[in-house]
């Protein structure tokens, strides 16, 4: 005589149920994230005044709308002149409504607010504003403001910073 294993409904409607959340965990979380974009993407970096790292130093990050309302955040930069901001996300009530915003970036150094960088950011991805690359700044303030444009989609960051891992168009010079 053989051993029967009896299952009730109930059983089984308990199996699917945790089945069911434990594999689908991937799909709540995108589900949850509906509406949510990244409107500045992380940022790290380095400043410099003539090749020496500016200790202390308050780096601003901005972000406006097209109703002109801004939100700033700060970091100051290490004995390195390190700084690093972690991505801004924003909810949006239409999961379809296009991402746009003014991004800056400003230093404050000598008693002054240097702009550090210049943007419009388009996509709700992150690292959308360099085409896919992670933004990884290396800003000498003694240096001009320069215009770079992505290759794939021709979006233009104003900026006196070079970039880590971007292979931009320089559009000024390219002008010259």
């Amino acid at each position: 005589m053989g051993f029967k294993f009896r299952v009730s409904a109930m059983n089984k409607w308990l199996c699917g149920f945790w089945f069911l959340m434990f594999s689908s965990v991937g799909v709540a979380m995108s589900i949850l994230d509906v509406g949510k974009a990244c409107v500045f993407s992380q940022v790290e970096g380095v400043i410099t005044f003539k090749g020496e790292p500016v200790v202390g130093a308050r780096v601003i990050r901005r972000l406006e709308d097209e109703n002109d309302n801004a939100e700033d955040d700060f970091t100051v930069t290490d004995d390195r002149g390190y700084f690093s901001m972690p991505a801004r996300m924003k909810r949006f009530a239409n999961p379809l409504q296009e991402v746009f915003g003014w991004q800056y970036m400003f230093v404050e150094y000598g008693g002054e607010e240097i702009q550090i960088w210049g943007a419009v950011k388009h996509q709700k991805e992150q690292n959308s504003e360099l085409g896919g690359v992670p933004i990884s700044l290396v800003c000498e303030l003694t240096n001009d403001k320069r215009i770079w444009e992505t290759r794939d989609l021709g979006y233009r960051v104003s900026s006196i910073c070079d970039f880590n891992n971007f292979d931009g168009i320089n559009v000024l010079a390219k002008d010259k």
